[in-house]
């Protein structure tokens, strides 16, 4: 079974402001998937539309997955 492809991640931190210490410390947190991210603008724009939230998410993946696959497809 190939793993799906996710595009990679979409805001990993390497870093984060810390107030008690008054400086930046350490933080390694990958973010979330661009396909996860490409889904989720995607369901923001129909979400309240429908009552029908399964189809939603799953054609939102749809959607997610097509918009990776152009953006990997190699151009002239």
């Amino acid at each position: 079974m190939s793993k799906q492809k996710d595009g990679g991640t979409a805001f990993p931190q390497r870093r984060a402001w810390d107030d008690l210490r008054n400086d930046y410390v350490a933080l390694e947190t990958p973010g979330m998937s661009l396909r996860d991210w490409f889904a989720g603008m995607i369901v923001t724009q129909v979400w309240r539309e429908t009552e029908r939230k399964d189809r939603v998410a799953r054609d939102a993946y749809d959607v997610a997955d097509a918009m990776l696959a152009e953006r990997d497809r190699k151009r002239p």
